[in-house]
Order: structure tokens, then sequence, then C-alpha cells
């Protein structure tokens, strides 16, 4: 009897060294990349928040004709967060197609948004702030001859490279 004893204590073995060192290799490969992700800011780059407003379009009351430098749709900011104008492209599109009609890039100096041809967008103040209870209006000008039909507006915060409106306006 003691031989049998003598077997079965003699035929266990506890863990190999072979896998022992696999498993000491497999954590300590996890543990760097942790410590990695932290010291290369992986997760904390998530970028800029976009900021939050409460934007209305809604048609001037210009009926459109073929004279120009007539009203041609307004943008209401009606609560949320101050808007740098700076920091915002807004985009206009045909409806039906969803193709680019016209984009909008802010001019500093002069305190509105334009177009490449004349159009443009004014109203903020003279603080390149779009604050709630401004109104921005998109004006043609003589030359520059807006058409009939519904639109859909995008406001694209430039920093955060997000959509932060979008919405549908039909210009008669």
């Amino acid at each position: 009897m003691k031989s049998w004893i003598r077997k079965i204590k003699k035929d266990e073995k506890a863990v190999s060294p072979v896998i022992g060192v696999i498993l000491m290799v497999a954590i300590t490969v996890i543990l760097a990349g942790v410590i990695a992700s932290f010291v290369f800011g992986f997760g904390q780059k998530m970028g800029t928040a976009a900021p939050n407003a409460q934007l209305v379009l809604s048609d001037a009351v210009d009926e459109l004709t073929s004279t120009g430098n007539e009203n041609i749709f307004y943008m209401d900011h009606n609560g949320g967060d101050a808007l740098p104008c700076k920091d915002l492209r807004i985009l206009v599109y045909y409806k039906q197609t969803g193709s680019l009609y016209k984009q909008f890039d802010y001019d500093e100096s002069n305190d509105y948004f334009y177009s490449s041809d004349g159009i443009t967008g004014s109203g903020m103040g003279s603080n390149d702030l779009f604050e709630p209870g401004e109104r921005i209006t998109f004006t043609e000008d003589g030359d520059t001859n807006w058409g009939a039909g519904t639109y859909t507006v995008k406001v694209l915060h430039i920093p955060s490279g997000n959509f932060i409106f979008t919405g549908d306006v039909t210009v008669r």
C-alpha cells in the first residue's frame, strides 16, 4: 500500500515551467498595452466636444424675384451655447438631390458669413459669436439669384468635425 501512495505523490506535478513562462509573458504584454495606452493618451484624445444650440430656419418674407438683393432665409438661435462664428461652416444642399448648393464661411474682419458668389449671412453682432436671441439673415447680392425650392441646411462645428444642426427650409 505504501508503494501505491508513493506513486500518486510521485506522479503529481504542478504547472510546468514552460506554461508558467508563457503565462508570465502574456501578463507582461497585457500590462505593457495598458500602460502604453495611458502614456500615449489613447482614450483621452476624444476631440473637442461640439456645442449645443437650438437653431431654427425660416423663409424670409421676401418673395424671390430676378432683381437680387433680397433676403433668402433666416437662421435663429433660440437657446443653448453661444457659438463662435469662426468655428462654424454653414452648408446648404439641394433637398431633392442632396448635392451641395452653397457653402458659407465666416469673415472675422467683416462680421458675416459669405459664399464664393456673394451671398452673405449677417446679423450676429460684432463680437464674433452667434448667441441666443440673434438671427442670421442670408441675403443675395444683385448678381446672384437664389432659386425657390427646399434646401437642407447643415451647420458644421469645425473643431469637433460634427454637425451641430441639420434642418430644412423652403424658400419661395
